[in-house]
């Protein structure tokens, strides 16, 4: 008599995300008595985050790529797609991603790329939202 059939397979198949080495930003609505259960159940100690958007006005730093191509911002966890690099407060020249400058979203650093359009040693202003880790 087998244990095993079909819908048992397919069961685990769905429920395991076979081929996915990594799951990030999965939005789950907390409540004080009710545990949320995760959709990838292999899940390793000390990698899961509990991140939350407490702020909805962009902080807004001035950066200076005088000491290099790489800048650390006072924030780390950037919310994806909230970063604004502009030559000035006024978005006199806004720059884009990809092209002017990459993000390391994880980390809160900015690296200038040296093909686009910033100038070596010069100074920009930044706007971006960041993610409270609980």
């Amino acid at each position: 008599m087998s244990f095993t059939n079909i819908s048992l397979v397919k069961k685990h198949i769905s429920e395991r995300h076979l081929g996915v080495f990594e799951m990030e930003n999965h939005a789950v609505r907390l409540s004080v008595s009710s545990p949320v259960k995760l959709p990838d159940y292999n899940i390793q100690v000390g990698s899961e985050k509990v991140k939350g958007k407490e702020i909805s006005s962009p902080v807004q730093e001035d950066i200076s790529f005088t000491s290099g191509d790489t800048i650390q911002l006072l924030h780390p966890e950037l919310i994806q797609d909230t970063v604004v690099v502009a030559s000035d407060s006024s978005l006199g020249q806004v720059y884009v991603e990809n092209a002017d400058y990459s993000i390391d979203y994880d980390n809160g650093k900015v690296t200038r790329i040296i093909s686009g359009s910033i100038p070596e040693g010069f100074s920009a202003v930044i706007y971006y939202l960041y993610y409270r880790i609980y």
